[in-house]
Order: C-alpha cells, then sequence, then structure tokens
C-alpha cells in the first residue's frame, strides 16, 4: 500500500479491534488528520 495506511474504524483504545471489518486504507495525510483528532477528542 504506497502512500497508505491502515486505519482502524474504531480505534483500539475505545474498544475497536484488528479484524478486517475494522481496518480500512488511507492516504498517510488523511490517517495523520484523524489520529490527530482522536488523540485532542
Amino acid at each position: 500500500m504506497d502512500g497508505k495506511e491502515v486505519h482502524h474504524i474504531r480505534p483500539r483504545v475505545y474498544g475497536g479491534t484488528d479484524d478486517n471489518n475494522n481496518l480500512m486504507p488511507i492516504p498517510v495525510a488523511n490517517h495523520r488528520l484523524i489520529t490527530t483528532w482522536f488523540i485532542n477528542y
């Protein structure tokens, strides 16, 4: 996945799992934005 990362739809810290139905590939920049939002939530 060049330029993409695997995103947990429901973060593991909030009870999400590593199951395929909770994962999706997204662009690296978007993943950083989403991760930053969750850290500050």
